[in-house]
């Protein structure tokens, strides 16, 4: 079974599997937001990740870090990871892996992703960022808030979507 990453990462199956939950969760993902459980839950991820990848490496963080590190299935959320260029090293859509994103931009023209690194570095590591992007089961442009930390040569992020853009 081929496996995102490498060997010791999450297989493709499994990662297919989570993204699928995760779209069907996404219609939770207002109502979650609105508790202001939200950001605790996305802090808690990204610093699950972040201590993972300090202590193991980002080819063995997966495997070692506790449950419900990388995936919250039953919120929707989900860790990304890039360094410090804007490549993803781990995402659940598998085909993004190895891309520069570093210049994406959000339905404004912002460049989110150059922005969170801008920010992680000015900030001593750590930033929330909020853009707007397209909601995955409405279909319609929400705005996104995400919680980033520089731990090494990488960036770990997590983020919710609020109700409302």
């Amino acid at each position: 079974m081929s496996q995102i990453g490498g060997p010791t990462l999450i297989s493709r199956r499994k990662f297919t599997a989570v993204l699928i939950a995760l779209l069907a969760c996404a219609s939770t993902k207002t109502t979650f937001a609105q508790t202001g459980i939200a950001e605790d839950a996305v802090v808690e991820m990204v610093e699950r990740a972040a201590k993972a990848i300090a202590e193991n490496g980002l080819k063995d963080a997966t495997r070692y870090a506790p449950s419900g590190t990388w995936v919250r299935e039953d919120f929707g959320l989900y860790v990304f990871v890039f360094d410090n260029k804007g490549t993803l090293l781990l995402h659940p859509q598998e085909h993004m892996i190895g891309i520069n994103i570093a210049k994406t931009r959000d339905v404004n023209g912002e460049k989110f992703i150059a922005k969170i690194l801008y920010l992680t570095k000015k900030h001593g590591g750590t930033t929330w960022t909020e853009y707007l992007w397209l909601h995955p089961t409405d279909g319609r442009i929400r705005k996104k808030r995400v919680y980033s930390k520089k731990v090494g040569e990488v960036i770990v992020s997590c983020g919710y979507y609020l109700g409302h853009a």
